[in-house]
C-alpha cells in the first residue's frame, strides 16, 4: 500500500472502512466504478428465521443477526463513551419486550420468544440506565402489561429501606456437592476480603460453611459464637447431618481447633456481617426465603454491585462474585427453558479482582452453549487487564464480537476486515481507523464471513420519551417494579431474630440422667400416663 493510499485511509477514518478503501483506489483509477459487494455474503450467513437487528450498514442495509448467534457468548468491547451501553440496552430491552409478548420492531421470528437476561454491574451505571428505561416502558404501557413487566424483573440491590435476599449456603437443588459449594464460597470471600486468613482459619471457615450447607442455615455470628464455645450445643447441631467428615470434625473440635484460631475465625465472621445490608441480605433462613421470594423465574435480573455509601468495594465485589457462582451452578439445571444470557459489565476490571471466577468462567465458555446459555463480556481493555489464558479461552469460544472504538482489540478483528493482499500496512491503517471510530459505530464479527462495519441502533433517552426527570423515573422503578423483589429491612430483621430465638437461644442439651421436661397433660389419657410414671 502506497503512502498516498495510507493517507486517504487516515483522512477518511470516520467513514466506513470499505468506503475509505474504495475512495483510495478510485483516486488512482485502478478499479472500475463498482466493486463486488463484500457484505452481501456475510449478511446472508448471519440471517435465520429468528433474528434481531443490531444496526445498519453504511448503505442503510439492516444488520440482522440470528438469535442462534447473538444469544451465545460474545465480546462487547470499546472505549468509554463509544456506545457500548446503548448497544447493550437495545439487546436487553428488545429481549424483554419479546419475552413479554410485545415483539420489537427490530425482531424477526415468532410473536413471543423467551429470553432470561441477567446483568452483573460492578460500576452501577448500566443498571441505572436500565432502571430508567424500564420505568419509561412501564409508563407507556397498559395495566395488564405493567403487571407482567413488574413481576418479570428482579433487582439485586441494597439500601437503608430494603435488601435483596440471598441464600449463599443453600444447596437444596443439589446442583453440586456441599463441599464444592463451600469451597467456592470460602475462596471468593477470602480472595476479595481486606482481612488476612491463615491456613488454619481458612480450613475452619470451610468446615463451618459445610455445616451451614448441611443444616440449610444462614450465616449468623451469634450461632457461630455458640457453636464454637458450647460443646453440648455443638453436638446437638450435628443431628441430621449425614456428612461423616463434618460430623467427625465438629465432634472433635475442642481437640483440633486451637482457641486462638477459633477467636480469629469469629473476628472475621463478625467483620463480614458487620454491614447491616449484608447481614440482612444473607442472614435470613432459606426456608423463609422459600415463602417470601417469587416462585417465577425472572426474565430480567439486574445486579447492582456498584460500590457506594452502603457497601465498601470489597463487599460489593464479593456479592457480585457469589451471584455469578450461583448463575453458573444453576445454568445446567435451568437449561432448555428459553435462551439465557449473563452480562458482565466492566468485565476486565471486575475479573482482575475476582481471580477465583476465572476458572469457572473459562469452563463455562466451553460448556454453556449446550444449555442455550451465553455470557456477554463488556469491557474497555479486555486484552491487557485479564490473564492471557482466560482471554484466549473466551475469544476462542465466543460466537460474536462487537467492536466499538478500541485501542488494542482492533488488531483482533483486522484479519477479518482487511484482505490479505493489503498486507501489514493495510492492517495497521485499519487498527488506526478502529481507534478513531465515531460514537455508536462498530465492527460486528460472528466468526463467519467478514467483519461488518455498522452504526448501532438509536436508543432514545427515557427522559426524552416520557418528559420525566431521571429522578422521577428512578422513583417509578423503585415503587412499581423493584418492590416485588426486595425485602423490607424490618421484615428481614424480624426473620433473623425469630430464627435466632428458635436455634441459637435454645437450651443446652439435657444430661443423660436428667428427666425431660413434661408438657402439661391435655386429657385423661395423658394424666393417667403421668401417674403411672410417678408410681414407677
Amino acid at each position: 500500500m502506497s503512502f498516498f493510499e495510507e493517507f486517504l485511509f487516515r483522512r477518511n477514518q470516520p467513514r466506513a472502512f470499505e468506503q475509505a478503501r474504495l475512495l483510495a483506489f478510485r483516486q488512482k483509477g485502478d478499479v472500475p466504478a463498482e466493486l463486488p459487494d463484500p457484505a452481501a455474503e456475510t449478511l446472508g450467513l448471519l440471517r435465520d428465521k429468528e433474528m434481531l437487528r443490531l444496526g445498519t450498514l453504511p448503505d442503510r442495509r439492516p444488520l440482522d443477526v440470528s438469535l442462534a448467534i447473538i444469544m451465545l457468548t460474545g465480546l462487547l468491547l470499546g472505549a468509554s463513551g463509544s456506545g457500548k451501553t446503548r448497544f447493550l440496552l437495545s439487546l436487553i430491552l428488545a429481549a424483554l419486550k419479546w419475552s413479554l409478548g410485545l415483539k420489537p420492531a427490530e425482531g424477526t421470528g415468532p410473536e413471543r420468544l423467551i429470553v432470561h437476561d441477567e446483568v452483573s454491574d460492578t460500576k452501577g451505571e448500566t443498571i441505572d440506565e436500565t432502571k430508567k428505561h424500564l420505568a419509561a416502558l412501564y409508563l407507556e404501557s397498559g395495566d395488564e402489561f405493567r403487571e407482567k413487566l413488574a413481576r418479570s424483573v428482579r433487582l439485586l440491590e441494597w439500601s437503608r429501606d430494603a435488601v435483596s435476599p440471598s441464600a449463599p449456603f443453600d444447596n437444596a437443588s443439589g446442583a453440586t456437592s456441599d463441599a464444592f459449594l463451600a469451597d467456592l464460597r470460602t475462596s471468593i470471600e477470602i480472595a476479595v476480603s481486606s482481612q488476612t486468613y491463615t491456613d488454619s482459619v481458612r480450613q475452619a471457615l470451610f468446615m463451618l460453611r459445610r455445616l451451614l450447607i448441611a443444616k440449610r442455615f444462614p450465616p449468623n455470628y451469634r450461632y457461630c459464637q455458640r457453636l464454637l464455645s458450647d460443646p453440648a450445643f455443638r453436638i446437638r447441631q450435628l443431628d441430621g447431618v449425614s456428612d461423616p467428615d463434618v460430623r467427625a470434625y465438629f465432634a472433635q473440635l475442642d481437640d483440633i481447633l486451637p482457641r486462638q484460631t477459633a477467636e480469629a475465625l469469629l473476628r472475621r465472621i463478625q467483620h463480614g456481617l458487620s454491614f447491616p445490608e449484608i447481614k440482612l441480605s444473607i442472614g435470613m433462613p432459606p426456608a423463609v426465603l422459600d415463602r417470601l421470594l417469587p416462585k417465577a423465574d425472572p426474565l430480567l435480573t439486574l445486579g447492582n454491585f456498584g460500590p457506594g455509601m452502603r457497601l465498601p468495594p470489597s463487599k460489593a465485589r464479593e456479592q457480585a462474585s457469589q451471584r455469578i457462582v450461583d448463575y453458573l451452578l444453576d445454568a445446567p439445571r435451568r437449561g432448555g427453558s428459553g435462551y439465557r444470557r449473563l452480562v458482565i459489565e466492566e468485565a476486565a476490571a471486575f475479573l482482575t479482582t475476582a481471580g477465583e471466577l476465572i476458572e469457572p468462567l473459562a469452563n463455562a465458555a466451553r460448556t454453556l452453549r449446550s444449555f442455550k446459555t451465553g455470557i456477554v463480556y463488556v469491557a474497555q481493555d479486555f486484552e491487557n487487564a485479564l490473564p492471557k489464558s482466560l482471554v484466549e479461552t473466551v475469544t476462542l469460544n465466543s460466537s460474536w464480537w462487537a467492536m466499538f472504538q478500541s485501542r488494542r482489540e482492533g488488531e483482533w478483528i483486522a484479519p477479518y476486515a482487511v484482505d490479505a493482499e493489503e498486507g501489514a500496512k493495510g492492517r495497521a491503517a485499519f487498527v488506526e481507523h478502529v481507534r478513531a471510530l465515531p460514537r455508536q459505530h462498530l465492527y460486528f464479527y460472528a466468526k463467519r464471513g467478514k467483519a461488518l462495519y455498522a452504526r448501532a441502533l438509536d436508543v432514545v433517552a427515557p427522559e426524552e420519551r416520557t418528559g420525566k426527570s431521571a429522578d422521577e423515573l428512578r422513583e417509578i422503578f423503585q415503587t412499581k417494579i423493584a418492590v416485588h423483589s426486595l425485602i423490607p429491612v424490618a421484615v428481614a430483621q424480624s426473620a433473623i431474630e425469630q430464627w435466632e430465638a428458635e436455634v441459637v437461644d435454645q437450651p443446652a442439651a439435657p444430661s443423660p440422667t436428667s428427666r425431660p421436661k413434661r408438657r402439661p397433660p391435655k386429657g385423661i389419657a395423658d394424666l393417667l400416663t403421668d401417674m403411672e410414671d410417678a408410681d414407677a
